[in-house]
């Protein structure tokens, strides 16, 4: 009995040594409802062609290649491809903003020049970054649509 306890007393002791180990953005990462509570998208008032991005509320790039997916995961949709994206920016999907799309690649659709956006380019501007850099990211619904709690 005592070797029970004496295992339950190290298991637990562990487990607090863990968590205190964490870094707080490693839990609000880890949690999807914290993702969730967290983030904002665009366009607020719905998709362009399915596609929306997610950023989150303190405007601060925070989301690597992996954490991008769960993101769009936590919204009911999924990572959006770089084509996907494309069919938005054509019909009118614009930000100042780098995202992740399933590819593992930044994006970022413009359809006006601007000198401080996408290299004063028009388009789908790419950028190869490693999976571990901070963007927003780019999600993809059928729906159109994204939780009513987001907004």
């Amino acid at each position: 009995m005592m070797s029970i306890v004496c295992l339950d007393l190290c298991s637990l002791l562990s487990l607090v040594l863990y968590t205190v180990s964490l870094d707080p953005s490693q839990i609000q990462a880890a949690a999807g409802f914290s993702i969730l509570h967290s983030c904002t998208v665009y366009p607020e008032n719905g998709s362009i062609s399915g596609v929306f991005i997610a950023m989150p509320k303190n405007k601060k790039y925070s989301f690597n290649a992996t954490i991008a997916r769960e993101v769009c995961e936590s919204l009911s949709a999924h990572i959006a491809t770089r084509a996907e994206v494309q069919l938005a920016n054509h019909n009118g999907l614009q930000t100042c903003r780098y995202g992740w799309v399933k590819e593992q690649i930044a994006v970022i659709p413009r359809t006006e020049k601007n000198e401080k956006c996408g290299q004063n380019k028009v388009g789908v501007i790419t950028w190869a970054a490693s999976p571990s850099t901070s963007f927003d990211v780019f999600c993809f619904s059928l729906t159109g649509h994204f939780p009513k709690r987001m907004v």
